[in-house]
């Protein structure tokens, strides 16, 4: 299963991660009638949270932008988080290997 998998995914597996995750992402995005797509949401959060720990400057920090993006814009209630809770400054990513 991916819980399994994703454990194991190291910084050689970001950018298929992020990918897949963005690829899901966007799916849902442009077909929000579609319980299937919605469904794949939360598999595209666990691919870009495991991205994001394994390399978060990936993509010019694209995880990080990622996830502020998803809870951000989802409500309260189902995990997003309200403006008084997002945190304003961040350490910069370092540039990676994704970053080309």
């Amino acid at each position: 299963t991916m819980a399994d998998a994703l454990p194991a995914a190291g910084p050689e597996d970001a950018p298929a991660l992020y990918w897949t995750a963005m690829g899901w992402a966007g799916w849902a995005n442009l077909d929000q009638n579609n319980s299937e797509a919605l469904a794949a949401l939360p598999k595209a959060e666990r691919l870009m949270r495991r991205v994001f720990e394994i390399d978060p400057g990936f993509q010019f920090g694209g995880p990080d932008i990622f996830l502020g993006v998803y809870y951000s814009g989802r409500p309260r209630i189902a995990g997003g988080i309200s403006r008084r809770e997002r945190p304003i400054s961040r350490p910069p990513c370092s540039g990676t290997a994704g970053a080309t």
